[in-house]
């Protein structure tokens, strides 16, 4: 890790990772077993462009939170919405890290930061999404318990959505999983791990 970003780890406080999302009723297929001769069948309401954006953040405190916003992409106020919520729930010291992204700049952020000194946002480098794991909760949301599922309205893909992520929340084995599977140092995760435990 590059001197400014391990300066910012010092001390007492958690690590974490945010990133947005999204999901639509065309589901995403993959391949699966059906009898030979007879290909499954997938029926989906396709061309209905019903989005759900998404925002979550994972921590060294082997932790999920999140947050949705319908039929609309993620802006500026909704990501500072977030941060306050994340914010009630999370003790201490925190450093953040995220992408560059439009909406993670803005008047909206700033007052956050300004209202909680507690939190410290670094950017990840360009392209850095191999070092973020909470990609990881996208990748294991769509592609393994969301692959081939077909809800027929936006509120069953809400529902879904929802439980499938509480189910990720409920197994830190799993989040730390997504911290050890980044381009991350290993070495350095594992601290961080043990930091957080020490708190």
């Amino acid at each position: 890790m590059a001197p400014r970003k391990k300066n910012a780890l010092r001390g007492r406080c958690t690590v974490w990772f945010a990133d947005e999302s999204g999901a639509t009723l065309t589901p995403l297929v993959g391949k699966t077993w059906g009898p030979r001769g007879r290909t499954p069948l997938l029926p989906h309401n396709f061309g209905r462009w019903e989005k759900v954006s998404m925002i979550s953040a994972v921590g060294t405190t082997r932790r999920l939170y999140f947050r949705f916003k319908l039929r609309e992409a993620m802006k500026a106020v909704d990501v500072a919405r977030f941060l306050r919520h994340f914010l009630r729930h999370v003790p201490g010291r925190i450093v953040l890290f995220w992408d560059g992204a439009t909406q993670h700049k803005g008047t909206a952020i700033r007052r956050v930061l300004d209202d909680h000194p507690r939190l410290r946002i670094e950017p990840l480098p360009p392209y850095g999404f191999d070092y973020n794991p909470d990609e990881g909760v996208w990748c294991a949301l769509k592609w393994g318990r969301l692959r081939n599922h077909a809800p027929r309205t936006t509120e069953d893909l809400v529902d879904t959505l929802r439980r499938e992520l509480r189910g990720i929340q409920r197994r830190p084995d799993a989040i730390a999983g997504f911290f050890r599977r980044t381009k991350l140092p290993r070495g350095d995760v594992e601290s961080l791990f043990n930091q957080a435990r020490n708190l």
